[in-house]
């Protein structure tokens, strides 16, 4: 019987404690008077507007688009033995993003992930990029990589889109592929 007490109180005391701490956490923010934040000026860059219109034009409502997506919108965690592994990984998908998404207009299939490159990528870029072409690559999902150098016209993002999308389209439109150099690899694991 004392058991059921002492397990009773241990209960209530933690459950006593983690009230108080979130009150304390909310009267902290209550206190905050000056809220630092400003407005941006614009959702887009210039690159990342003049990209989206000619995405637009490219896809011409095909597809919808969503722009500035988190990896995690994206993803989701494969169940793993260590807690600290998921939770490292999960942080890591929370804070990076792609710059535009295409979704299938009925039900919202993830289709294809789009990512703005700048030439000038400095080395943390390269790995951060990379980190998200194996990250998507893993889960399957195409990713397409545009430079503002490209300049690219909505004809070849349609095209680049179309064969990422659809792969098949990629052979059947490719003369240098003839049919007898079509190897099929049928692997009963996956």
């Amino acid at each position: 019987m004392s058991f059921v007490f002492i397990s009773l109180f241990v209960v209530i005391l933690v459950a006593v404690l983690l009230l108080s701490l979130m009150k304390k956490d909310n009267k902290q923010i209550e206190k905050m008077k000056v809220y630092p934040y400003l407005k941006r000026p614009s959702l887009y860059t210039p690159t990342e507007r003049a990209f989206k219109h000619k995405l637009q034009l490219a896809v011409n409502e095909q597809y919808d688009i969503a722009s500035k997506v988190r990896l995690s919108d994206l993803l989701t965690l494969k169940h793993t033995k260590s807690k600290s592994a998921s939770q490292k990984a999960s942080q890591y998908i929370q804070l990076m993003y792609v710059d535009f998404v295409l979704s299938d207009a009925e039900t919202s299939e993830i289709l294809c992930a789009i990512k703005l490159n700048n030439s000038s990528d400095a080395q943390p870029d390269k790995q951060y990029n990379a980190f998200i072409d194996n990250a998507l690559r893993a889960a399957k999902i195409p990713l397409l990589h545009f430079s503002p150098e490209e300049n690219a016209e909505p004809q070849l993002i349609a095209d680049k889109v179309k064969k990422a999308i659809h792969p098949e389209f990629a052979i059947h439109e490719s003369s240098a592929i003839k049919a007898d150099d079509i190897k099929i690899l049928i692997n009963p694991d996956n």
